[in-house]
């Protein structure tokens, strides 16, 4: 098991997830990120972060127009990790974070953004 799974694009390194894994790991909390750089990424991460069991699943969406992946992705991460707390963020979310959580609570448990 492990603390935290921090899962975003990677085209070119994903620094926002870097600069959250990096004290999470110098305070001793094991913390992992995963690619997701298009929709066929899903089933990849989804494997890996269930492999991986962890405690806090972290979602950067960068851009807006990544929002149903990520939708659909964090639907399928809540079937195969009902105990996981998922929260979200980003450039887009921390935008627009009232009508995105608006779409996802029918069809996923995210339960916070920042």
């Amino acid at each position: 098991m492990i603390d935290a799974f921090l899962i975003g694009a990677e085209e070119l390194e994903n620094l926002g997830a870097r600069y959250l894994a990096a004290p999470l790991r110098r305070g001793g909390y094991a913390a992992e990120i995963a690619a997701f750089s298009t929709a066929e990424d899903i089933d990849t991460v989804v494997r890996r972060a269930e492999s991986a069991h962890p405690r806090l699943i972290g979602l950067s969406i960068m851009l807006q127009y990544r929002a149903p992946e990520f939708l659909t992705l964090a639907a399928e991460l809540c079937c195969v990790l009902p105990k996981a707390h998922i929260t979200t963020g980003g450039h887009f979310h921390t935008l627009c974070a009232g009508g995105l959580r608006r779409c996802w609570e029918p069809r996923s448990r995210v339960p916070s953004a920042v």
